[in-house]
């Protein structure tokens, strides 16, 4: 402001003297007061990606803003906006479950991995966003083998499974985890292998262990026999590739075949085993009884010569075993011989009458020695007394 000719722009009191009309000195004093500027100011604040009109304009980022106005007392004001931008209110979480299993994300079950947001109002009327970053446990690698019960019956089976994952830990059928994945002493037949990581998810993996090719024998049931008689051997098998040994070999017409004829002439078991190529056998056994010679020989103890009931005459009668009769000798109790006969047959029409020398003997006791040549060509002696009645 121009006062005494001076441009002032502070306040204060100013005076300079002037010569009046009168010759007299006179006095104008000015007093300079400055009227303050008025400031006003406000704050506004939005939410992220909301905007506010701020003198005319839309501002959407957050910044100080100033506009001069004049006011009613002719001098200028101005107004200050501060404009703050709230951000918005984000959070997040990771998640991780085991392959198969499944979380509830947001009102949804998840099982697959992937990333999840939803909106949320905050307290301060913004909005937020959560989200769920879900991941899903890979099964680890892991190497499976197995190996078979190698015969029929056998629980020489194996599992082996391995991995290249730390801390990873396996279970068969139930049982408890272990760190070593083998087992062993397996039968024929369906398992459930499951691996648990170090995270705790389980991995199941069936496995089946087949059974080995069908190996089975049956022989004939125990026979008997006349001495002499040939005898066949049948053997039932089934499997393939098989190799046949029966022992002992005696009295066989072949002991590497499946049905070799038999002759022995004693009472005597066979065993057959049957090999596969796998060297998986099995073994059968098979008695043949031979009937004993002397066991179907009737000589009686008593005859009564003339009778004609049959009973009258010495003979030898043999069912089964017996050739020939060699000998038939007939003693008195002083040891003299009353008759001799040699070499007919064992069918009980030839013998001793109960006469010597052309006498019918006495009534009496009368030792008689037998001798026969069996089936086989052995010779038996049989020695005995008959009793004679009249």
């Amino acid at each position: 402001m121009l006062v005494f000719g001076q441009w002032q722009h502070a306040a204060g009191v100013f005076s300079q003297a002037f010569t009046a009309a009168g010759g007299c000195d006179s006095t104008h004093t000015v007093t300079l007061a400055i009227v303050p500027e008025f400031q006003t100011a406000e704050s506004l604040a939005i939410c992220s990606g909301d905007s506010a009109l701020v003198f005319g304009q839309w501002q959407h980022a957050a910044g100080v803003f100033s506009q001069g106005f004049t006011a009613a007392g002719g001098c200028d004001s101005t107004h200050t906006v501060t404009l703050a931008v709230a951000p918005a209110f984000q959070t997040s979480e990771n998640r991780t479950i085991c392959a198969g299993d499944s979380v509830l994300v947001f009102g949804q079950w998840q099982h697959a991995a992937g990333v999840f947001s939803q909106a949320f109002t905050a307290a301060g009327g913004c909005d937020s966003t959560h989200t769920v970053t879900l991941a899903t446990r890979a099964l680890p690698a892991v190497v499976f083998d197995w190996t078979p019960p190698l015969c029929p019956g056998d629980a020489d089976g194996s599992i082996v499974a391995a991995g290249a994952a730390p801390g990873l830990e396996f279970s068969l059928n139930g049982a408890g985890f272990q760190t070593l994945g083998v087992f062993d002493q397996l039968a024929a037949g369906d398992y459930l292998l499951r691996v648990r990581d170090s995270l705790g998810c389980v991995f199941s993996e069936n496995i089946s262990l087949p059974a080995p090719p069908v190996l089975g024998l049956a022989l004939p049931g125990d026979t008997l026999i006349q001495p002499g008689q040939p005898v066949r051997l049948s053997a039932m098998t089934s499997g393939s590739n098989l190799s046949y040994t029966w022992t002992p070999a005696q009295y066989l017409d072949c002991s590497d075949c499946p049905d070799p004829v038999a002759t022995p002439p004693a009472t005597i078991t066979y065993i057959l085993t049957i090999e596969n190529s796998q060297g998986c056998s099995l073994a059968d056994s098979v008695t043949i009884r031979v009937q004993e010679a002397e066991s179907g020989i009737f000589i009686p103890n008593i005859i009564r010569p003339g009778s004609g009931n049959g009973n009258g005459l010495l003979s030898v009668q043999a069912t089964v075993g017996v050739r020939e009769v060699l000998r038939l000798q007939i003693f008195d109790r002083w040891g003299d011989l009353l008759f001799s006969r040699e070499h007919f047959a064992p069918d009980g029409t030839t013998g001793w009458d109960g006469s010597a020398r052309g006498r019918a003997v006495l009534p009496g006791v009368y030792v008689y020695v037998v001798e026969l040549e069996l089936e086989d060509g052995a010779r038996v002696v049989k020695r005995g007394d008959v009793t004679v009645l009249r």
